[in-house]
């Protein structure tokens, strides 16, 4: 039975990445009919199912050529996800013009389609626009101050379209929804772009599980069906509308713990090594020491609560470890 909170016919940027590919089969399961978008420079075609329900659509979002397109499959959908993005800091770190632009224009593109025909939206933003935050656990009220170092241009262009997102709302009166997505890991993920991901395809195949700085660092890792069920949950929730809503799991673990756990669960190979930040980045990148979100907005709200914990995450992701790459807590 389709979701009424937001309607049978969707759009799904980004649909076939990481994230936005279990969307949309979660979606497609539930009932729904989905428009995907995707360039396919970070997703895969073959993250997607072939299903009837199902149409795919090759668009660079932000691309003056995609614009008619978008238009038309907004004006012709009942909500729409908007998923698509360069992947992570790393991307960001590397390319901080390229990043930034790709994400503010794709983000703008999306929502004047969405104000011309008035339909609802839910942007994925992260929780890197919090920068190096000091309160722990780190709720949405905390000032978010960021520098102009490479590594926050991905933060900042986040922040930028949450600010798009809310102006929709507040200005235009059309619902929106902002998630803050806090290291999500599970089954297709690149190992470019997340560090689970990575370690998985280290250990898979003999090779150092590199950890940078002292490996004392801490994440907390949600299963991406899990994040999947939450970015759900809050799509359409009239008590979270106009708001940016933590998205994440409560159990911090050190990325040395980490890369031991997932070194064990692959068969004991590969050895664990250290790089200083610097000499792997470069002296501009600003580390970020822990991350630990506060959920109680999510959980109060929709009363979501995570499935999976860190051995279930980790033990999926080293299931599925795929193609490599480096990539930054």
């Amino acid at each position: 039975m389709n979701d009424v909170s937001i309607g049978a016919h969707c759009v799904v940027t980004g649909a076939a990445g990481f994230v936005g590919s279990h969307l949309c089969e979660r979606m497609l399961q539930r009932g729904h009919t989905v428009d995907a978008v995707d360039d396919f420079r970070c997703g895969s075609p073959d993250n997607l199912p072939v299903h009837d329900r199902l149409a795919v659509h090759r668009l660079s979002i932000g691309a003056a050529s995609a614009a008619p397109v978008i238009e038309d499959l907004v004006a012709n959908s009942d909500f729409v996800f908007h998923l698509a993005s360069p992947v992570g800091v790393t991307a960001a770190h590397q390319r901080p013009l390229d990043t930034t632009a790709s994400i503010v224009l794709g983000g703008a593109q999306i929502v004047e389609a969405c104000r011309r025909s008035a339909r609802p939206l839910l942007f994925t933003s992260s929780s890197e626009v919090y920068g190096a935050a000091r309160r722990m656990p780190t709720c949405e009220l905390e000032p978010l101050v960021l520098s102009t170092a490479p590594r926050f241009s991905y933060a900042a262009a986040k922040l930028a379209v949450e600010h798009l997102v809310a102006g929709l709302f507040r200005q235009c009166g059309v619902r929106s929804w902002v998630v803050r997505l806090f290291n999500v890991a599970g089954p297709r993920q690149r190992s470019d772009a997340g560090v689970l991901a990575n370690f998985a395809e280290c250990a898979r195949n003999g090779d150092t599980l590199l950890v940078h700085g002292d490996g004392r660092q801490t994440r907390c890792f949600l299963h991406v069906l899990d994040a999947v069920e939450a970015i759900l949950s809050v799509a359409g929730c009239d008590a979270l509308c106009g708001k940016p809503v933590n998205v994440g799991a409560r159990q911090p673990v050190s990325v040395q713990s980490l890369a031991m756990r997932v070194r064990t669960e692959a068969g004991g190979g590969g050895a664990i090594g250290h790089a200083d930040y610097e000499d792997v980045f470069g002296a501009a990148f600003k580390p970020v020491e822990h991350r630990l979100p506060d959920t109680t907005l999510l959980e109060s709200a929709t009363g979501w609560r995570p499935r999976f914990g860190i051995d279930d995450i980790v033990r999926d992701v080293v299931e599925d470890s795929g193609a490599g790459g480096a990539q930054l807590e």
